[in-house]
C-alpha cells in the first residue's frame, strides 16, 4: 500500500479521535458509508476529493492541511476557527488593538 495513501487516512482518524468523534459519527455527518470512511482510515480505500470534501469538515482538515508534507499542521478547534474568521473581518487599527489585548492578558 502507498505510504502517502496510509498518511491520509491515518490523519484522518487522528484528527477524528482528537475532537472525540466516532466513526459512526463521522460517517453521519459526512454521508460516507461507516465501512468507506474505515476503509479510508485503514489505507485500504483511495478516497475521491469528492469523498474527502464530504468527509474533512468534519474533522477540522482542509484538503491543503491534509496534503502537507509536513506535521507541523496543528488541530484548529471551531472555536479558534470562528476566532480567526472574525479576526480577518477586522480593518487593520481594529486587528492590532485585539492584538494588544491578548497580549495583555496572556502576560498575566
Amino acid at each position: 500500500m502507498n505510504v502517502a495513501i496510509l498518511n491520509i487516512g491515518r490523519r484522518i482518524r487522528q484528527y477524528r479521535e482528537a475532537r472525540g468523534d466516532s466513526l459512526y459519527r463521522l460517517s453521519k455527518l459526512s454521508g460516507i458509508s461507516h465501512k468507506n470512511v474505515s476503509n479510508i482510515e485503514d489505507g485500504v480505500t483511495i478516497p475521491t476529493i469528492e469523498t474527502l470534501c464530504k468527509i474533512l469538515p468534519h474533522v477540522g482538515l482542509t484538503l491543503s492541511e491534509l496534503f502537507r508534507e509536513s506535521e507541523e499542521s496543528f488541530y484548529v478547534t471551531d472555536q479558534e476557527r470562528r476566532l480567526l474568521q472574525s479576526f480577518r473581518t477586522l480593518d487593520e487599527e481594529q486587528r492590532e488593538n485585539i492584538l494588544k489585548l491578548i497580549g495583555y492578558i496572556t502576560e498575566k
